[in-house]
């Protein structure tokens, strides 16, 4: 047997009952339609035996026979009207868990700001002759306020005395030093500021404290040029005949007694402490020296295949010996893929460790010692401006030269110049 369908089965059971109301439905139909019909013939018949506009007569009859079936049928229709109470009820649950939080939905904020932008649009009519302009300019600040003056937009001013605009100095006491290159530039920035008749006292504070911040931000690079040395120190140097270097750090003038450059750098590295093996980061690469370039840059074998220039950084310098051969962990530049800077040197035991833990190449090979030194030397490279043991001894003079930095920015053009103190 073919299977039975839903549809099937409720025909079967409500289809014969619809065949019925159908037949009745065509029946009453007809009955109508003949009963109007015979209406129709005997208003006919009725306008014929009065005789005149049989025309008018027969419609003037229909009108008051249908007249009489419309009154009944309204009273057919009239609405039974009955009080019904909403709140005791018998509810029909067609709404269900009313009271459930609505999920949090994210905002779209930019979404939502365009369309007030579009809605005050649609609701704001352009003005409608010129006085509507030149109303819609002033409210925006285009046209300027009656009574006119030259202090319009100033009103802040007007509590703020002109000597705050003038005297910037103030600003330099608690940050900047009493000399130097350094204060040399603020100088002629405050100098600029005063002359600036557009900034408030706030803009030009905020302007300071830029400046605050970024010289904070470079105090390794301050260090490593000279430029943050106060003029306390330099005296100091001048009147004991005390070499400094670049850096801050006192010369290595007494170093010869203690058995040169070779002892030296032994020292530093017997004082290694043992530290935390360091892993690499998001940002970072390990990495094998394959050639010293000097002047704190060297040339590194990333293990990700790509061959880099690194720099080494100040604080670095002359605390760590990094020779060819060495792993290092180096941190990648975003806008320069072929530079890097170098984060810190492994020592032979910890690069075992990271080789164990699988995070260099099979194919790298660490030693103990530098092997990969060149022909015509026999010492490691160093980095910074340390003098060395055989021109210690016809050194007389130390040069300090601090550079300034050029500036052009508001300012006039600061010349580079240099401060030479000569030992006694």
């Amino acid at each position: 047997m073919p299977p039975k369908f839903r549809g099937a089965s409720i025909y079967s059971q409500y289809g014969a009952g619809h065949m019925i109301i159908d037949n009745i439905a065509g029946m009453i139909a007809l009955k109508l339609f003949s009963l109007e019909k015979k209406i129709v013939s005997a208003a006919e018949d009725v306008a014929n035996v009065l005789g005149g506009d049989k025309a008018k007569t027969t419609s003037d009859l229909l009108e008051k026979v249908l007249a009489s079936r419309v009154t009944a049928l309204k009273e057919e229709q009239e609405s039974i009207s009955k009080d019904i109470d909403l709140w005791n009820g018998k509810p029909s649950d067609i709404f269900e868990n009313v009271n459930a939080a609505l999920p949090n939905i994210p905002e779209l904020k930019t979404w939502a700001a365009l369309e007030q932008r579009e809605l005050k649009t649609l609701t704001t009519y352009p003005p409608a002759n010129i006085f509507q302009e030149l109303i819609l300019w002033t409210e925006q600040g285009k046209l300027w306020n009656f009574p006119i003056d030259n202090e319009q937009g100033m009103e802040e001013e007007h509590n703020v005395h002109f000597s705050e605009h003038v005297f910037m100095e103030r600003h330099l006491k608690e940050w900047c030093p009493k000399s130097g290159p350094i204060r040399h530039f603020m100088e002629l920035v405050c100098t600029g500021l005063s002359k600036n008749p557009y900034l408030t006292v706030q803009e030009k504070i905020k302007h300071i404290m830029w400046y605050k911040e970024y010289f904070e931000s470079k105090q390794d690079l301050l260090q490593e040029v000279g430029a943050d040395i106060p003029q306390s120190a330099i005296d100091h140097l001048s009147n004991n005949s005390t070499a400094f270097c670049h850096n801050g750090h006192n010369s290595q003038r007494s170093s010869k007694r203690k058995g040169g450059k070779n002892r030296r750098r032994g020292k530093n590295e017997n004082e290694t402490e043992k530290r935390e093996l360091v892993f690499k980061e998001d940002g970072q690469e390990y990495a094998q020296v394959t050639k010293m370039l000097g002047n704190g840059r060297l040339e590194a074998m990333c293990f990700d295949g790509v061959k880099r220039l690194c720099h080494i950084r100040g604080k670095l310098r002359k605390k760590v010996w990094i020779n060819q051969g060495d792993i290092i962990l180096i941190g990648l530049r975003d806008y320069q893929d072929a530079k890097a800077d170098v984060i810190l040197k492994y020592t032979s035991d910890e690069a075992r460790n990271l080789k164990t833990y699988g995070e260099f190449p099979e194919t790298v090979r660490i030693n103990d010692t530098v092997t990969f030194v060149e022909d015509g030397f026999d010492e490691d490279i160093e980095f910074g401006d340390e003098i060395s043991d055989d021109d210690e001894d016809d050194v007389d003079n130390m040069l300090f030269q601090f550079t300034l930095v050029h500036v052009n920015d508001n300012v006039d053009s600061i010349t580079a110049s240099s401060l030479q103190l000569t030992s006694m």
